[in-house]
């Protein structure tokens, strides 16, 4: 059956844009692959527990990505402190990272105020 298909297309002038499209396909598949790969980055996940004792300070830890750096890492066990500019943005951040993640406790995070606006 599949040994048919390539004498059938040449036969008719199909076989060389059957390949082209193919190369195509493939090479689109490539790029978005690749794509994807460099906009979402590596995906690393440190085990449960693995931090367990460690201390880490993350700047801007109240939103975006030190709020999710903060996530991984108290996941992981580690003492996080919270290095942000207003107290009560990092208050709600902690709030919601112990409610959102499981095995996280407040005990894990602490709040230290700072501003680095003035550097």
């Amino acid at each position: 059956g599949g040994a048919l298909l390539p004498s059938f297309l040449s036969a008719r002038g199909l076989w060389a844009g059957a390949w082209r499209y193919t190369a195509w396909a493939g090479s689109l598949a490539w790029a978005t692959s690749a794509y994807c790969s460099m906009v979402r980055g590596p995906q690393f996940e440190p085990a449960p527990s693995s931090l367990r004792g460690r201390v880490c300070l993350v700047t801007g830890s109240n939103s975006g990505i030190g709020y999710e750096t903060s996530k991984a890492l108290a996941r992981a066990g580690a003492h996080v402190i919270f290095a942000c500019r207003d107290e009560t943005r990092a208050k709600a951040a902690m709030a919601k990272l112990v409610e959102e993640t499981q095995g996280v406790t407040s005990e894990q995070l602490t709040f230290v105020p700072l501003d680095l606006a003035s550097l």
